[in-house]
């Protein structure tokens, strides 16, 4: 039989550029497909949790002039459910937690974040040593949460090991009083009602209305984080098992959050965290405000924030029409348009279209009613007092009258000025 020759086809030398490119490609897939895997169970959980979030909603805001709307293109945002006046106050929030700032830890209150200029404050937690306030009263009102958490950060320094930048630290302690406070909705009853009655049962607590504290279960959960499109340009993966990590040497015998939990919470700190200020321009720490996450963002807003103590107070800047949204600026109304769409793009993962976006004969008006008398662009919110003059009458005909029986005749008039919400800087309109 014939052998047959067997033919050698010459094989081609592998090309670095393909082989390079087909290692991204290999690569992606897999980070998208750990995102999807990550998504989906917390994704679940979140959408049991909105049903219970909407009448909480409904109970809290039923003494305020506003409401929450919802569509699909834009989510869910506050709307005026009447008109509101300039000066009206739309919302008091308060926070789930706040956190403050490893830098000014010595200096800003834990509790009310009172800043001391000259000094740190002598009343600190003799443990830990990680918190400072400015009095016992203070003290005693944050007792019941830093009693679960001091254990915790009195460790600390064992972290030092661990590649954490001051951004890092900054947030591990604010995921650390995510948790005690976590730990406390679960363990503690709540006073409510007139006479001081704890109350425990689920529907009482309902019916209770806006003295309800937020909880990590029904208003936490349910905040926008963009966790994919994070996940695309930022380096809160990596950042995430660094603090997964830290947790892990910190807490031996238990498990605070998982690596799951710990990603969604920061994307929510970047999506969903107010900054909390001195009138100096100096950033004192952060905290989740879930009732206050619902404000869409404008360059020419219709809201603006006032910081007393901890809490968030909003008033209206001008007139607002019933069902208009309300709005506030994510970042500094004086940034530039580019300055401004990468921060939005970078931090929120939107692309700003505003009215100002649009029309630039609106930079005058908010430069009209911007305050530079600080280190932070302040925003002037217009008041309106009533002021009532009396005089007494001086007719020759009441002359021989004594003082006191004298005729008074009242005339009540309109004060209007406005204030500062950064610096409390009043004039006279």
């Amino acid at each position: 039989m014939e052998e047959l020759a067997s033919v050698c086809v010459p094989t081609e030398e592998p090309n670095l550029e393909n082989l390079l490119r087909e290692e991204r490609q290999r690569k992606k897939a897999q980070r998208k497909q750990q995102a999807v895997g990550l998504t989906e169970p917390l994704g679940k959980l979140k959408m049991e949790m909105e049903s219970k979030l909407q009448q909480r909603l409904l109970t809290f805001l039923s003494d305020c002039p506003i409401k929450v709307h919802e569509d699909t293109d834009r989510g869910r945002y506050y709307v005026a459910k009447c008109v509101i006046v300039p000066g009206q106050q739309v919302l008091h929030a308060v926070p789930y937690v706040a956190s403050v700032f490893e830098t000014w830890r010595t200096r800003t209150c834990a509790h009310c974040f009172a800043s001391a200029h000259k000094s740190p404050y002598k009343l600190q937690c003799p443990k830990c040593k990680q918190l400072a306030y400015c009095s016992d009263v203070c003290r005693l009102a944050d007792q019941s949460i830093h009693n679960i958490e001091c254990a915790i950060l009195t460790q600390l320094n064992k972290t030092r090991g661990i590649r954490l930048d001051r951004d890092d630290i900054n947030s591990l302690r604010l995921l650390i009083r995510v948790w005690a406070q976590k730990r406390l909705d679960e363990t503690t009853c709540v006073s409510t009602t007139e006479n001081n009655e704890l109350i425990s049962d689920p529907g009482l607590l309902q019916e209770a209305g806006s003295n309800v504290p937020l909880t990590y279960i029904d208003d936490m959960l349910p905040l926008v984080s963009n966790l994919n499109e994070i996940l695309k340009h930022k380096r809160i993966p990596s950042k995430a098992r660094n603090l997964h990590r830290a947790l892990g040497i910190l807490c031996t015998d238990q498990t605070i959050f998982d690596l799951d939990e710990i990603l969604l919470l920061l994307c929510q700190k970047e999506c969903n965290a107010f900054g909390l200020w001195d009138p100096t321009d100096r950033g004192l720490g952060e905290g989740f405000y879930p009732i206050a996450s619902y404000f869409n963002h404008s360059r020419y807003p219709n809201c603006v924030r006032k910081q007393v103590g901890r809490d968030l107070v909003f008033f209206a800047l001008r007139f607002i029409a019933a069902g208009e949204p309300l709005t506030i600026c994510y970042v500094d109304v004086d940034k530039p348009k580019y300055e401004r769409r990468g921060i939005l793009e970078d931090t929120y993962c939107f692309r700003c279209a505003c009215e100002r976006c649009i029309d630039s004969t609106l930079d005058a008006k908010v430069t009209e009613m911007a305050c530079h008398r600080h280190g932070r662009t302040g925003l002037f919110v217009p008041h309106t007092v009533q002021q009532t003059l009396q005089y007494r009458r001086s007719d020759d005909a009441i002359s021989d009258e004594s003082e006191t029986q004298r005729k008074v005749e009242c005339e009540t008039t309109n004060s209007i000025y406005r204030v500062c919400n950064v610096c409390d800087y009043s004039e006279s309109l």
